[in-house]
């Protein structure tokens, strides 16, 4: 019987090395401008989970979304 991967190396590297970014891109936020409150910001933390979830699959997405809230 030949054993199929659920996952290959490069695709779990992938997803470690996007969770990372989105951890890191968490302490950046950009403050709206004048017409909104003062407590209202951009967060751009979801942009990896977001381009790994339509380039790798979905499921890679969750994934990297999961991670970077675990580590948060």
């Amino acid at each position: 019987m030949k054993e199929t991967k659920l996952l290959s190396t490069s695709t779990l590297v992938k997803i470690s090395i996007l969770s990372a970014i989105g951890y890191i891109l968490m302490f950046i936020s950009i403050p709206l401008p004048m017409l909104f409150p003062n407590f209202l910001k951009i967060d751009i933390s979801d942009l990896p989970a977001l381009l790994g979830g339509i380039s790798l699959s979905p499921m890679a997405g969750v994934t990297i979304a999961f991670l970077k809230n675990l580590l948060q």
